[in-house]
């Protein structure tokens, strides 16, 4: 039998920016099925797009969880409250 060389890894790719999916459909991307990435800060989503095995496009679709940027806000309260407090006891107050 023939020994085949290994496959190379995929090289994935940045697409640039976009307003909204439509661009995204039209935008031509690598057929050896690497990865490229389009980001949207209009929708705030990413959106990854590649050509699967029967040669067709696909566009995949990633958004941000809806209460991730309400918990990072308490968060980041917490987190000056506790600043606030440690300035004031290093002060003496």
């Amino acid at each position: 039998m023939f020994a085949y060389p290994p496959t190379p890894p995929a090289i994935n790719s940045f697409g640039g920016e976009v307003n909204d999916v439509e661009e995204v459909r039209r935008a031509r991307v690598d057929p050896c099925g690497s990865l490229t990435f389009f980001i949207s800060k209009k929708e705030n989503s990413v959106y990854v797009k590649y050509i699967d095995l029967s040669g067709l496009p696909v566009i995949e679709v990633y958004e941000k969880a809806k209460g991730q940027e309400e918990s990072l806000n308490e968060r980041l309260k917490t987190l000056e409250e506790k600043v606030d407090t440690l300035i004031a006891k290093s002060k003496g107050d």
